[in-house]
């Protein structure tokens, strides 16, 4: 498939696409897979979005699935040419409209263009390449504009639902909160059907919605590979130090870390605590607090013990986990938690919150020690045993490593993909699309 820039001059050749470990008797017999992710290629945000649909799209394609990724924002190249950008600026009287949509209707103007492009993009490719199924993410409720105008089936992935993501920031729950959270629920009724990464957020969606779903699904995102040699040991690590990957805010834990942090000073005056990740903010006193100035409050003298990297490239992020002597994550909630498996592939000790996905994740003691959420005495309790205890580190760190293996590889989950996308479109023999018990 050839990538163009924009709506306009699509040449497809969506089935002819290279893909390794092919296997023998390629179990899907529909058209192609679309997957539609915010930024692309991964790193051009911090998106797990765009990390899950690198993972899955790759699976897909060793087993001979014709895929295409399309996109809102391009960097670069298209690679072997499976990635299009959707949308283009359409010209001064676009711009006109959308400065004058923008300010008529802020909440809903660039949802609805957004929308449109989107599913001009996937009706295209429907028509010309035999786009069979749409996947993408269930924010602002643009899956409900989209499958309105297209007859490729589209399926929502629960990345996020704000009704749980938007509480867990604490965002104010006023009329736009609400605005967001029905146009959402509009999406899901719209969708051909439902795949959620956790039990936990598919059945907090049904319960607030009042929705069943029939045919909804849980598939786990995939853990990149990580090769044996690249993984954590305990003798290359820094001893005392915690690491963090994730944004700088209320949703993500950011202000208990620290709290922890500062008890873990009070025991061991050499820790060192490393933040990666963005720094847009953290809500507290009415006003936005960044990590520096935060840290200064929090642990006064304590603050020249923290390390923020700030974004960084998944090899990046990945050599300081290698250095550090415990990772930690300890968001509020999670629908899945991929910054946890991607610290459980690189066969780190974690330290883990007991929230939503995290919790379907980690087995408490054996790939990751839990604590409770908003509990920073917990918290610190946990890093400070990994710290203490050589061999429950190299113990955590083997059983994330092998949890990883065996429940979260791309390839047994694309399988699964498989099975319940082939159940929506019939594009698969004998499909099984039950969900897994909850």
């Amino acid at each position: 498939m050839h990538c163009v820039d924009g709506e306009a001059g699509m040449t497809v050749a969506l089935h002819d696409q290279p893909a390794e470990r092919l296997s023998a008797e390629p179990p899907w017999h529909a058209g192609p897979v679309g997957f539609f992710t915010p930024a692309w290629p991964v790193g051009e945000s911090a998106s797990g979005i765009a990390t899950y649909t690198e993972l899955m799209s790759a699976a897909l394609r060793r087993m001979r699935v014709p895929v295409c990724v399309l996109t809102h924002r391009l960097a670069g190249d298209c690679g072997d040419g499976f990635v299009r950008r959707v949308g283009d600026d359409g010209g001064w009287m676009m711009r006109l409209a959308d400065s004058l949509g923008g300010r008529i209707w802020p909440d809903s103007w660039w949802i609805r263009r957004w929308g449109r492009q989107i599913a001009a993009a996937a009706e295209r490719l429907r028509r010309e390449g035999g786009l069979t199924l749409l996947e993408m993410e269930e924010s602002f409720g643009t899956a409900a504009f989209v499958a309105r105008r297209t007859e490729a089936a589209v399926v929502v992935r629960l990345h996020g639902p704000w009704v749980v993501v938007g509480r867990a920031q604490g965002v104010s729950e006023d009329e736009r909160f609400w605005r967001r959270v029905e146009a959402e629920g509009e999406g899901l009724k719209a969708a051909a059907a439902v795949t959620a990464p956790s039990a936990d957020v598919l059945r907090r969606v049904r319960e607030h919605y009042g929705l069943e779903l029939k045919g909804a699904a849980v598939i786990p995102n995939p853990a990149p590979p990580v090769d044996e040699r690249r993984r954590w040991r305990l003798e290359q690590c820094e001893r005392g130090r915690v690491v963090f990957v994730g944004r700088f805010d209320r949703c993500k834990g950011a202000d208990v870390l620290l709290d922890a942090f500062g008890k873990v000073l009070r025991r061991r005056p050499g820790a060192k605590l490393t933040f990666v990740g963005p720094d847009g903010g953290l809500m507290e006193d009415g006003r936005t607090w960044h990590l520096e100035e935060y840290a200064r409050r929090r642990l006064g003298n304590g603050a020249d013990a923290v390390e923020n990297k700030g974004r960084q490239s998944l090899g990046g992020v990945n050599e300081l986990r290698r250095r550090g002597n415990v990772v930690v994550v300890c968001s509020r909630y999670e629908t899945f938690g991929l910054t946890a498996v991607e610290a459980m592939a690189m066969g780190c000790p974690l330290v883990a919150t007991a929230v939503g996905g995290l919790r379907e994740i980690v087995e408490d003691g054996t790939s990751g020690l839990l604590c409770p959420a908003e509990d920073a005495e917990g918290l610190a309790e946990g890093m400070l045993r990994v710290m203490e205890d050589d061999e429950l580190a190299r113990r955590l760190g083997e059983g994330a490593a092998a949890a990883c293996q065996s429940r979260f590889d791309a390839d047994v989950l694309a399988r699964r993909m498989v099975e319940v996308y082939g159940g929506v479109v019939g594009g698969v023999t004998n499909p099984e699309t039950r969900s897994p018990k909850e």
